[in-house]
C-alpha cells in the first residue's frame, strides 16, 4: 500500500505538470477547429445567392466606389485538381482554369463579370485587394481603381522536367505571383499592368497595397513547408510559428522586375488573411488561421535594428491579439456609417477538423461560421459574436465575408447589415441580411 500511495505521488507530479502545461492548448485546439462543434443552420431574414459568381476565396470592399471586388475560380473541379493552398498539384487542372474578376453592387445585389486585357496564361485566384487610383485625373468625372490578386501558377521547372519524364524532387510545383490590374468603375475590362514575384512568396496567401499603394505591397505565406507531413504538423501546432509577411516594393511604370522584398513579419502560426484597419491609418490586421487569432497591428517603416536589408522597408508593429473559437480566415473591417459598430468581420470554418476529409471531395460539406467582433468604447473589452452560421446546406466554406450596412430608417430604427460571404470552395457568393 505504502509503495501504490509512493507511486501515485510520484505520477501526480508528471501528471499535473502535463495536464497545466499543455491541457489548455489541448482544449483549445479542441474547440477552435471544431471537434465538438455540431454545426448549425441559421435562419435569416433573406439570403441572396450571387449565382454568377463561382470559388471566390476572398472580398474586397472599396469605400470610394461602394462596390465589392472578388477574384473566382469559376470551376470548382479545376480548384480540386490544381490548387496549391490545398495541396492540389494535379497539373491538368491548371489549363481548366477560368479565373475571373467580378465586381458586386451592393446597392442591387448583382455581379458583374470583368474581363481581363492584357493578360496571357492562367488565373488561379486567391486573395484580393482594391484601391484607388489616386493619379486618374479625367475629365469625364470618372474614376479607377487598382486590382492587385495573388494568382498561384505552376513552376515553369517543375512543368519541363514532368514533361521530360525527369525526377522532380527538389523542385517546387508552384511558382505563385502577385497581379497587378487596373480598372475604371462601370467598365468591363480590365488591364493588366504587371506580375510581381520574388523568391520570397512562397506560399502567398492574401495581399494588401501599402499606402494605397499598387507599388508597396504586403504578402502573407500561409506556410513554411509546401507540402508533406510538416505542413500538416504546422496546421495542428499552435506553436509551429514558421510563417511570414513579405514586403514587396516594385518600381513605378516597371512591368517587369524591378522587385525588392523583405520581411515585414516572421515567427507567426499559419499566417493566412491579412486586411485593412481604419479608412485614413496604417491599421492592418492579420489572422493566423488554424489557431484562431487576429492580430492587430500597423504598418511602420523599419528600424535600422530590424532584418529588413533596405531603409524603405517597413513592417508590422503587433499592438494586439484577439482569440475567437473556430479557425478564422480573411479579415475584412466594417466603418459603420450609422453609428459605432465599427468593427472586424472574421470568416471561417465551424469543423475545420473535416477539412482533410473533404477537400478533394467535389460532393464534400464543409460548415461556416461568421464572426463580428468591436471593441467596446466604454470598458475597452472586444465583443464578439457569430453573425452567420452554416451547417454547409447554404455555402460551402466561408473564407471571405464582408459587412455593408443597412440605413436604420430601412428597417424601423434596427440595426441590419447585409452580410457577403464566400468560399474557397463555395459555389457561389451569397449575401445574408444580418441583425447586427
Amino acid at each position: 500500500m505504502a509503495r501504490a500511495a509512493l507511486l501515485v505521488g510520484l505520477l501526480s507530479v508528471p501528471l499535473g505538470y502535463i495536464a497545466t502545461t499543455y491541457g489548455p492548448g489541448i482544449a483549445r485546439g479542441v474547440t477552435v477547429l471544431g471537434i465538438t462543434r455540431t454545426p448549425v443552420a441559421g435562419v435569416y431574414e433573406s439570403v441572396v445567392t450571387l449565382e454568377e459568381t463561382g470559388v471566390c476565396e476572398d472580398l474586397a470592399y472599396h469605400a470610394d466606389s461602394g462596390l465589392i471586388f472578388t477574384a473566382c475560380e469559376q470551376s470548382l473541379e479545376s480548384r480540386l485538381s490544381w490548387f496549391p493552398p490545398l495541396v492540389h498539384f494535379d497539373t491538368a487542372g491548371v489549363d481548366k482554369s477560368e479565373g475571373a474578376l467580378f465586381v458586386i453592387d451592393p446597392k442591387t445585389r448583382t455581379a458583374e463579370r470583368v474581363n481581363i486585357v492584357h493578360y496571357k496564361g492562367p488565373f488561379i485566384t486567391h486573395g484580393i485587394d482594391v484601391v484607388t487610383d489616386t493619379e486618374w485625373d479625367k475629365d469625364d468625372g470618372s474614376s479607377a481603381v487598382y486590382i492587385i490578386a495573388i494568382n498561384h501558377l505552376p513552376n515553369p521547372h517543375y512543368l519541363s522536367a514532368l514533361a521530360k519524364g525527369a525526377s522532380t524532387a527538389g523542385i517546387p510545383k508552384a511558382r505563385s505571383q502577385i497581379e497587378v490590374l487596373h480598372y475604371i468603375i462601370g467598365s468591363s475590362i480590365a488591364r493588366h499592368m504587371r506580375s510581381v514575384w520574388d523568391p520570397a512568396v512562397v506560399t502567398p496567401n492574401d495581399v494588401v497595397a501599402v499606402g494605397g499603394s499598387p507599388n508597396e505591397l504586403l504578402v502573407t505565406n500561409d506556410h513554411f513547408h509546401r507540402e508533406g507531413r510538416l505542413r500538416s504538423v504546422e496546421e495542428l501546432w499552435f506553436g509551429a510559428a514558421w510563417t511570414s509577411t513579405v514586403y514587396l516594393r516594385t518600381v513605378p511604370g516597371k512591368e517587369v522586375g524591378g522587385v525588392t522584398a523583405s520581411v515585414a513579419t516572421e515567427k507567426l502560426h499559419n499566417n493566412n488573411g491579412i486586411g485593412h484597419g481604419r479608412p485614413g491609418t496604417s491599421e492592418i490586421a492579420i489572422t493566423s488561421c488554424a489557431s484562431g487569432r487576429l492580430r492587430l497591428g500597423n504598418v511602420v517603416k523599419a528600424s535600422s535594428s530590424s532584418s529588413s536589408s533596405s531603409s524603405s522597408a517597413k513592417v508590422v508593429n503587433f499592438t494586439e491579439v484577439v482569440e475567437f473559437d473556430s479557425v478564422i480566415d480573411n479579415p475584412s473591417y466594417f466603418s459603420d456609417p450609422y453609428g459605432d459598430l465599427s468593427g472586424w468581420i472574421l470568416p471561417g470554418l465551424s469543423r475545420a477538423v473535416d477539412l482533410k476529409k473533404t477537400f478533394g471531395d467535389p460532393a464534400g460539406v464543409d460548415p461556416s461560421i461568421v464572426w463580428y467582433a468591436r471593441k467596446d468604447t466604454r470598458t475597452g473589452e472586444w465583443v464578439k459574436k457569430v453573425l452567420f452560421e452554416d451547417d454547409g446546406s447554404r455555402i460551402r466554406s466561408a473564407s471571405g465575408a464582408v459587412l455593408v450596412a443597412i440605413d436604420p430608417k430601412e428597417e424601423g430604427g434596427k440595426r441590419k447589415g447585409w452580410l457577403y460571404v464566400t468560399g474557397f470552395v463555395s459555389s457561389h457568393v451569397i449575401v445574408v441580411k444580418v441583425d447586427l
